[in-house]
């Protein structure tokens, strides 16, 4: 299992949150939160749940 640093873990929870208030989000940080979503099951998870 890989662990996420805490400082990695914030980036992605501002990164969600600003997509679940449609707030515009950049691309690098597009691709940063699909670079760990597709490698980490949970942060996946906390996409959909957040958005839907």
């Amino acid at each position: 299992m890989r662990y996420l640093t805490s400082t990695t873990k914030q980036r992605l929870k501002v990164i969600v949150n600003k997509l679940n208030n449609t707030e515009s989000v950049t691309l690098s940080e597009r691709i940063i939160l699909n670079k760990y979503a597709s490698k980490i099951p949970y942060i996946s998870s906390m996409i959909k749940q957040r958005i839907i």
